[in-house]
């Protein structure tokens, strides 16, 4: 078995709540991993990932089911808000605080990718819990015996539930958010089409990007490598056949719905639908 594709379920670490959970491939998960790390993040009705950050990575967001909200909070007191469906990708640059709601019936579920192998987090919960009540009960005007309460709580809230009911709109656009799958920027071919996102068209993104891939049956993408990005593939229905060529060695390996693989920046390969339907695939680099 290559050591460059792993089963995103087969993780052991998971994060998991009543109202949804994280599943994380790390480095410490998958050893070939350099420079990225992949989580899928999903949100059951009503469900919502609380406000939270990550001090070491950026982190690009494909959503792959429902409709959700995400709110941003730059420096300089900028705040972005938009809505999310199928296709849509959002950037969220390091160290900004941001929070996911599902606003859909059934799941919501995304695709989140850092630019880190060992990307951490911060919790708005966690860091309530970590501060003085004296300090808060000034900070929020209640008195330290009421935060002194809400402290006991002790374990990161993660994800939740609401109960607000909300009419998605996005109405002004937001330089976080694109559509991948309406992207002017794409090759179309008769064996099939690639949608890109990267910082042509999501002017944005800062050391990420991604492209939503289409191969048709019996259609294959052509031997290639990139000399200045290494490349994570996630597959999203039918089955893909990938050939590396690296420096000690030449392997092939299949790859399954929610498969990921790793090809290290440089290496030569190719991609192969290998199903009876079309093969439809996450490229993050």
């Amino acid at each position: 078995m290559s050591t460059n594709v792993f089963s995103i379920y087969k993780s052991n670490k998971q994060k998991i709540r009543e109202h949804g959970e994280r599943i994380d491939v790390t480095s410490t998960e998958m050893p070939a991993l350099k420079g990225m790390s992949l989580s899928l993040l999903r949100l059951s009705e009503s469900g919502f990932r609380e406000p939270h950050w990550h001090p070491n990575a950026n982190e690009i967001s494909y959503c792959t089911k429902g409709r959700a909200k995400m709110t941003v909070f730059s420096p300089n007191n900028l705040r972005d808000t938009f809505y999310l469906e199928e296709g849509y990708l959002a950037f969220i640059p390091m160290g900004s605080i941001h929070h996911i709601e599902n606003l859909g019936e059934g799941d919501a579920e995304f695709l989140l990718v850092f630019d880190n192998p060992q990307p951490e987090d911060l919790e708005l919960s966690g860091s309530i819990y970590s501060m003085p009540a004296k300090l808060l009960g000034n900070l929020f005007q209640k008195s330290e015996k009421f935060l002194a309460e809400c402290q006991k709580v002790g374990e990161d809230v993660f994800v939740g539930s609401m109960n607000k009911v909300e009419i998605m709109k996005n109405e002004n656009p937001s330089s976080l958010s694109m559509n991948v799958l309406e992207s002017n920027l794409q090759v179309i071919t008769k064996g099939g089409f690639v949608k890109l996102g990267n910082a042509h068209v999501f002017p944005g993104l800062q050391n990420l990007a991604c492209y939503f891939l289409n191969i048709y049956k019996g259609g294959f993408r052509e031997p290639h490598w990139h000399p200045n990005a290494h490349e994570l593939n996630v597959v999203l229905s039918g089955k893909a056949r990938i050939t590396l060529y690296t420096p000690n060695s030449i392997e092939t390996f299949d790859m399954n719905p929610y498969d990921m693989s790793f090809l290290p920046q440089g290496y030569f390969h190719d991609i192969e639908n290998i199903s009876h339907e079309p093969l439809k695939m996450a490229v993050f680099f």
